[in-house]
């Protein structure tokens, strides 16, 4: 048996998903400035924060907000990886994530067109604003070139793919690659644990005791956390999955409004609940707190 079937077989999880390496990257509107420049000038005293603001940052916010939009929506449907830069997404979801940030790179670049056609107008703004502190050289005439969307999945279980990890590299550093591998699988099998525990223990929290105030993700929320589960248990979590669908059975059928606008119901819901608390709370002992990336 060669070096290389050893290396898959006991590293099955890569089997089940792709890393992917994502990147967003928006034209900063900020640049350093001299202290005497601060205390010496006309401009506008918002533009004006230990740097200079060459550009409204307003005029630039629907671009972030989409680039944060992205990262929340991939980040919630992957793993944080131990290699700088990627994550690894679960093979169930390589589709899905595939065609949002096809949908999100399209947006982008509608978003830049809409900045590029007033860029003239904005740069004529800021000369007013900024005053003294007006520099031409700010506003390169290739602006475009200094935004950019892309994503790029990286197989590390093929054999023919190499990009990122060669064999010889695997050969060379196999122990080191093994402890790698080790270590996202705890982390990927404790990040799932402690999503849902945090959504659970919400949820207990919520519906216990006198009638409380809570929003429909209190309980959408856990219903897309259980839809999405499978894709998501790379691990095989069985212990997780017994808790998953014990939450699912209670919450099976129940509209949202039913426990609003039904005391005995929500509490029996809560009490259910607190079982599934109490299975998660055992799995927890003595593990690192961890849970999927939000990003906004």
């Amino acid at each position: 048996m060669t070096q290389q079937t050893n290396y898959d077989q006991e590293n099955d999880i890569l089997r089940k998903g792709t890393l992917v390496c994502f990147s967003c990257s928006v034209w900063g509107e900020t640049t350093k400035i001299r202290t005497k420049d601060i205390l010496n000038t006309d401009a506008e005293r918002d533009l004006i924060d230990n740097v200079k603001h060459k550009i409204d940052k307003a005029w630039l916010a629907p671009l972030k907000k989409l680039r944060s939009r992205a990262r929340e929506y991939l980040y919630n449907r992957a793993y944080t990886f131990p290699i700088p830069g990627f994550i690894f997404v679960p093979r169930g979801n390589i589709t899905n994530i595939d065609e949002a940030m096809q949908s999100f790179a399209g947006e982008f670049d509608r978003l830049i067109d809409q900045f590029m056609l007033k860029y003239p107008e904005y740069i004529d703004e800021m000369r007013r604003r900024l005053g003294s502190l007006y520099n031409p050289l700010d506003y390169p005439s290739d602006l475009r070139s200094h935004f950019a969307f892309s994503w790029k999945f990286m197989n590390l279980s093929s054999e023919s793919n190499t990009e990122l990890l060669s064999p010889d590299v695997v050969r060379r550093e196999e122990v080191s690659f093994r402890q790698m591998v080790d270590e996202f699988k705890d982390t990927a099998m404790t990040t799932l644990r402690t999503t849902f525990a945090e959504m659970v223990n919400r949820t207990v929290e919520r519906l216990s005791g006198e009638k409380k105030i809570f929003r429909d993700t209190l309980i959408g929320n856990i219903r897309e956390f259980v839809d999405g589960f499978a894709t998501m248990n790379i691990n095989d979590d069985e212990e997780l999955a017994a808790a998953v669908d014990k939450c699912n059975r209670i919450l099976n059928g129940v509209s949202i409004d039913a426990i609003r606008s039904n005391e005995q119901l929500r509490h029996n819901i809560a009490n259910s609940m607190q079982a599934v608390q109490g299975q998660l709370a055992g799995m927890m002992i003595g593990a690192p707190i961890r849970k999927l990336r939000k990003v906004g």
